[in-house]
Order: C-alpha cells, then structure tokens, then sequence
C-alpha cells in the first residue's frame, strides 16, 4: 500500500484544480517557445561523435556496422541510431540525435506521475508534475539542447524506482539493469538497489537478472559479428578515454582540478583517481548498510534513500561530467512534488547544475560576456554537499537513525566457546 501519512497532508502542492489538459498543454506551449528551437543548435558532442557514428553506419550498411568498434557506446544507443539510419527524416541529423530522447523524456514524465499518485496525490496535480517534467530544465538541456543520452538511462532509474515502490522488484532490477545497458553512470542507484535488497524490498535472487539482461543487450552486436571480447570491455575502455578529475562536476575533485591542478601531474591524478574510487566504494556500501536489519522501510523513506544515492555517488566519484548530476534533478524533482520540505532542495540543485553547465555553454557566449566560470562551479560543489546533508537528515529523521547496529551485531558470528 502507498504511504498515506498524515504528515504529508498539510505539504502538497495544490493543483486539483487545474485539469490535465491545461497542464499539458501549458508545458508543451513553453517547451514549443524555449526548446524547440534549440533542437538545430550545435554542440560539439555531436560534431565530433554523433555526427561520425551515424555517418559510419549509413556507409556500412546500417545494423551491419555495428560489427566493428568505431563509438565508446554500449550497443543499445547504437541499435537506435542503426535503426534510424534506414528513414529519410525531413530535418537534419541534429534534430534526429535529439528527438531520440522524446520518448524517454515522455516516459520520465509518465513515472512521474505515477510515483505522486502512489503517494496519494490526486490525478490532476499528477499530471501537472508529469507535464512539469518535460521542462525540467537539466533534462530538457541534456536532451533538446545538447542531445546527450542521459534522458534515457535517466528515466528507466526512474521508473526503477517506480516499480519497487509498486513491489515489483523483478520488473524494478529488469529496469534498472536496462538503464545500466545504456550508461555506466546508472550505477549510481546500485547503493540504492542493494539497500533494498539488504531492506528486503528486493529479493537477492533478482540480481540474477543484471547479467541476463546486460547479455541480451550485447548479444545482436555478437550476431552481427563483433567480438564478444570488445563488448565485455566496452565500459572499462570508457575510463580511459579522458584523464581529468572532474568536467566541470560540481564535486571536490573539481576543487583539487581547479586549485591545485591535479590533473596536469600524471601520478598525483592516478592516486587520486584510486583514492575516489575506494572513497565512492566505501560509501556506496554505507548507504547500501542502511537496509540491513530494516523490514518496516516507508515508501517516503525509499524515494529519500533513492535520491540520496544518485546525488552522493557523482560528489565522491572522480572523472565525472557536469551533466551527471540530471539523475539526481530528476529524483529530487520527484520529492519535492510528495513533500513541499524537499521544494527547495530541488531548486537548490537545479541552480547547482546550471551553474556547472555555465563553463560549456559559455563556449558559445556572445563577445564580451565572462569566460571563466570556475567559480560557478565551486558554488555549485557546496550547493551539492548542502543538499547531500539535507537528504540524509531527511533520511535520518525517517528512519530514526541511518544504521541499525544491532542488525548488524546479528551478522557476526558468535565466537565457539572450547568444551571442557
């Protein structure tokens, strides 16, 4: 059953009185005005990849192309661009590249609104968040603007989230391990995942499913004659591909990048590197540790504990990407509808990531206008560990305290006492 506590009552945002259709129509008239003549801006992401791609592909004979190693992608994003290739569109190949991401934006929406009626909310403020979704700043600059495929990996973590709200915990790994085919960074929920499964939200033997899934992902491009080697190494080659901290992520290793340089020595980056990634384990498994020994864990608790990870993990990760954090504006965009407490956190990081993407669109800024915005970054780090805080004491008051040790007393074996 959905969580229908009293508390919540008093903190919704009101909009019974504004029917779906007016919503969606709002949104899409304001999208219509600010994004869609975005869709033939040029970035460099896709003069320099997704351009290339898709012209390899049409030369090689479409799906046959995916035979050979000529992207960093996993498979599942090429099979789209495979099959996009064989249709003469009336619009250039940029706006294609974007429009991609139409469907998962819709999808994210249809989560949304789903997730606030689980919550209680009532079918027209649903919708209103739904069709607020779709101009949900940072997803709608990743997809429209820069034509990234975060909004796809984005909404199948969503939807993940969805299901085990709905205790559909097969359906909720089967999505999770869909978005993991598309991008490595859906492993920030995997904290997340298994403090459910330690929670006992999700049974261990549903994890079984991530290798199933992950293999009928690879396994068209092995029939079509790539070598199972390469598509088994596919995100292990990804981290080697650019050797810097952070891109402009609003996390501390952007701090070490920015004033120390760290990047520009080769040993202190790559201790550097190793320290982040024991760092980003260490942690991970201490938001995982927050299931054990917990059965009774409120659907307001889980939504909590979903955004925390995807918020934590990119602020202790090394070499992430400005655009990493859309998972975490989604979730928390989630909250703020259940809980108007979380309205400010949401603006909150909507700033932090505007402020992160200033350095990139500041490529294209017009004569005169400031080229350094390093400290917009900075800003937005402290902005970002602010809301880390605020998530986990929001956790904490929920749960009543992160960690249950004595859950955890119970998983040490006694010590045998010698007879006699």
């Amino acid at each position: 059953m959905p969580d229908r506590q009293p508390a919540l009552s008093g903190r919704t945002l009101s909009l019974e009185r504004i029917p779906p259709l007016v919503s969606l129509g709002l949104c899409a008239a304001i999208w219509a005005l600010v994004y869609a003549p975005a869709l033939t801006f040029s970035v460099s992401d896709f003069l320099r990849h997704l351009q290339p791609w898709l012209d390899h592909i049409r030369a090689n004979g479409g799906f046959a192309a995916l035979s050979g190693d000529f992207s960093e992608y996993a498979p599942p994003y090429l099979y789209l661009l495979a099959a996009l290739s064989y249709f003469d569109f009336p619009f250039n190949d940029q706006v294609l590249i974007k429009l991609i991401n139409a469907p998962f934006v819709l999808a994210a929406a249809i989560a949304m609104f789903f997730i606030c009626r689980h919550f209680g909310k009532g079918r027209n403020t649903s919708a209103a968040a739904a069709a607020c979704t779709i101009l949900l700043p940072t997803l709608a600059v990743n997809a429209f603007v820069w034509g990234q495929a975060d909004a796809i990996y984005s909404s199948l973590l969503l939807i993940s989230a969805l299901l085990i709200l709905k205790k559909r915990p097969y359906w909720a790994v089967a999505a999770f391990s869909a978005s993991l085919c598309i991008k490595l960074q859906s492993m920030f929920l995997a904290p997340f995942i298994l403090l459910m499964v330690f929670a006992g939200r999700i049974p261990w033997r549903a994890l079984l499913l991530g290798p199933v899934v992950y293999a009928a992902s690879i396994l068209p491009a092995a029939l079509i004659g790539r070598p199972i080697g390469e598509l088994l190494r596919i995100y292990l080659v990804q981290g080697q591909f650019y050797n810097t901290l952070s891109f402009n992520a609003a996390n501390p290793y952007f701090v070490l990048d920015h004033v120390f340089k760290a990047s520009s020595n080769w040993q202190v980056y790559k201790y550097v590197t190793l320290a982040g990634l024991a760092l980003s384990s260490a942690v991970g498994a201490l938001i995982s540790a927050i299931g054990v020994g917990r059965r009774a864990f409120s659907d307001r608790a889980v939504l909590i504990a979903a955004a925390l990870s995807v918020t934590v993990m990119p602020f202790v990760l090394p070499k992430m990407h400005d655009r990493y954090f859309i998972v975490a504006d989604l979730f928390i965009f989630a909250l703020a509808w259940i809980d108007r407490r979380f309205l400010w956190a949401a603006i909150a990081i909507q700033v932090s990531s505007g402020l992160s993407y200033a350095p990139e669109f500041s490529l294209y800024a017009l004569p005169g206008a400031p080229g350094d915005w390093a400290w917009a970054v900075l800003v937005a780090a402290a902005i970002n560990a602010g809301i880390i805080a605020h998530l986990a004491l929001s956790l904490k008051s929920e749960l009543g305290r992160l960690w249950d040790l004595e859950a955890f007393k119970h998983l040490i074996p006694a010590p045998r006492v010698a007879k006699g």
